[in-house]
């Protein structure tokens, strides 16, 4: 009888052991929807930035028994390949860009303001939420127009994603709020006038 308990000590131990969920340092590498309604054909120079307001790189926790040793974290820089992203979307938008040191007739600057990844426990599986937030500051002459933009994703899954898996979640969740930017018709109007 005493073997019998000690087998189902050791299968509960291996058990608990399988929920442990390693961090994960995942990349952002967005990848745009061009707007094919807005066309800038903006013969001005606009400069634009990205700037990451985030207190902290982790953007959630993977859940499982130790969430707290399961952190999601994005890697140091996120933002240059949003602003590469942007300006290449810009661009073939009709916009023209002009490099750090010359003189621009507007700027544009995205700050980001939070990537949050939450693993909802489910009867069966996990329900993965990713929501981003992103503020714009546009500047034309002494005139100036800002924006707030919003997104939420959720995707049910059977079991925890791989680095690989969330950060394709969490890069769709970045690429659409910077496409809700780019569809801005107001922010196109202010940066046009």
């Amino acid at each position: 009888m005493k073997s019998v308990y000690q087998t189902v000590f050791f299968g509960l131990l291996l058990l608990l052991g399988g929920c442990a969920l390693s961090p994960q340092t995942v990349s952002i590498a967005p990848v745009l929807i061009r707007p094919n309604s807005i066309k800038a054909a903006m013969a001005k120079g606009s400069r634009y930035d990205v700037a990451d307001n985030r207190g902290t790189a982790v953007v959630g926790t993977r859940g499982g028994v130790y969430a707290d040793t399961s952190e999601i974290t994005t890697d140091a820089d996120v933002k240059t390949p949003m602003r590469e992203e942007l300006v290449s979307a810009l661009q073939a938008m009709g916009y023209r860009v002009v490099q750090a040191g010359e003189p621009a007739d507007a700027a544009l600057s995205v700050i980001i303001d939070t990537i949050k990844y939450s693993a909802i426990d489910k009867t069966v599986g996990k329900s993965i939420e990713i929501a981003a937030t992103v503020r714009v500051i546009s500047k034309v002459g002494n005139r100036e127009y800002t924006g707030r933009y919003r997104s939420k994703r959720t995707t049910d899954v059977l079991k925890a994603p791989d680095a690989t898996e969330n950060e394709k979640m969490i890069d769709a969740a970045v690429s659409h709020v910077l496409e809700r930017v780019l569809t801005d018709s107001e922010l196109h109007t202010f940066m046009h006038s």
